[in-house]
């Protein structure tokens, strides 16, 4: 596409400086005045010269390929280089101002570069960028406009890349693991509910009688009563115990907190634990729900699933649906036929208590069940009172706040391991938690 440079443009703007004065002289004259006539004259110069000047700029149309250079891998919120190689197929040098069209939202200040391509030759080019956010993205065509042979008119290009050059940007996290262990280790916490251990740890083995020393909830009363004595159950442990991560994607968790998204918050410290797991010897999996599953990994611990976690993790996002509990918690107790500890990962609110209670019933026949209730951020927060509104605002939140502590209360009645825990102690307060689980569980 031609568009006029700043030269044509000022060459207008000179000749529209003696057409109006002249038309102006005219105006109380006959249509065919002698300033009328030089006006129309000038006007019609003006006009094929601009006509000529696009014909003979348009023949001369530069060839130009272009091919980018970029990682197909990325981490969010860092930056990457991002490489443009030019070919110029035409006789002469061109004076080009290059932009290159990035995702939306990726953030770089150094466009429009300009380059000088040399006569049937080419430039390489670089710029860096970064993206803030996660997921998949991918580069657009490249645009660059160069000036004609007289410098009147512009070549406005839009180059398609050889390649589409599409993107993965993986989650950054701010904290490494030794930053994470060492926070473990100076935060141990107190407000987990004790866990209560109806059939031992593993698989059943076999039964067996009865030793003084065994534990009481291992005893089979009715082996006992078969056989006329105390007889209890024997399991086969395996401390490489599956550990499957539950985490809400809907719009409870699609709701901000400092600046980033709530779900966000949570995969960072699934993975942190996903890495300690694995550390552990544990078999690790994942599935992601909202208003219906989205995303589901069964546990291994294989060299390749953290690999497989992170793939299922960088491109999964918090939409608006309300979340189903019931279809996410049985199709965990359909598809998880070991026994597992599940880490179930949401905010409560009103009336989900009965609702949840029924469901830990269910898991508990089977699983192991971490409840990980994250504290709404608003809940800490006071408005200042200046007004009957902020008084309304107040009352609000005292009233959320009481519901969320029944809710919590009600479901630490059940026999789970429970967490509460604000956003920004998820990730220590987290990992706390399963670890204080490993230890009981060999304890046991």
């Amino acid at each position: 596409m031609l568009i006029p440079h700043r030269n044509l443009i000022a060459i207008w703007f000179a000749a529209l400086l003696v057409i109006i004065p002249l038309c102006m002289q005219a105006k109380n004259a006959a249509l065919w005045s002698e300033d009328a006539i030089i006006s129309w004259i000038i006007l019609a110069i003006m006009l094929i010269f601009t006509l000529i000047t696009a014909l003979l700029a348009k023949k001369r149309k530069p060839q130009i390929t272009v091919k980018r250079t970029v990682g197909e891998i990325q981490q969010s919120g860092e930056i990457f280089t991002v490489e443009l190689e030019l070919q110029n197929h035409t006789n002469r040098e061109l004076s080009a101002e290059i932009f290159d069209h990035l995702p939306s939202e990726a953030d770089c200040s150094q466009m429009p570069i300009a380059a000088k391509i040399p006569s049937k030759g080419k430039i390489k080019i670089s710029y860096e960028t970064k993206i803030q956010a996660r997921g998949r993205f991918s580069f657009a065509d490249v645009q660059i406009r160069i000036p004609d042979t007289a410098y009147l008119w512009l070549f406005d290009l839009k180059i398609k890349t050889e390649e589409p050059n599409n993107l993965r940007l993986y989650p950054k996290f701010k904290y490494t693991d030794n930053q994470v262990l060492q926070g473990i280790v100076a935060h141990r916490p107190t407000d987990i509910h004790p866990l209560h251990f109806q059939r031992g740890n593993g698989d059943f083995a076999y039964i067996r009688d009865y030793a003084a020393g065994d534990p009481l909830n291992h005893i089979d009363h009715k082996a006992s009563a078969r056989a006329g004595k105390w007889c209890v159950r024997e399991f086969e442990h395996t401390y490489g115990q599956p550990v499957l991560l539950m985490i809400d994607a809907s719009r409870r968790t699609a709701v901000k907190h400092r600046e980033k998204v709530l779900f966000d918050e949570i995969i960072t410290a699934a993975n942190q634990l996903a890495k300690t797991a694995l550390h552990k010897g544990d078999e690790v999996g994942l599935q992601i729900f909202s208003s219906e599953i989205k995303r589901f990994l069964p546990p291994s611990r294989n060299s390749h699933q953290y690999k497989h976690w992170t793939e299922s993790l960088f491109d999964c996002f918090a939409d608006n649906s309300p979340p189903d509990f019931q279809l996410a918690l049985k199709t965990a107790f359909c598809r998880q036929k070991e026994r597992s500890l599940i880490i179930f990962i949401t905010t409560p609110q009103y009336g989900d208590a009965e609702n949840l209670q029924k469901l830990f019933r269910l898991i508990g026949k089977k699983h192991h069940l971490l409840f990980v209730a994250i504290r709404p951020s608003f809940l800490d927060e006071r408005t200042e009172i200046y007004q009957t509104d902020d008084n309304f605002a107040n009352a609000a939140r005292d009233t959320y706040h009481f519901k969320f502590k029944q809710i919590c209360q009600k479901l630490k009645q059940e026999k789970i391991l429970f967490l509460e825990t604000k956003p920004e102690q998820l990730r220590t307060k987290l990992i706390n938690a399963y670890l204080e689980y490993k230890a009981r569980i060999i304890s046991h």
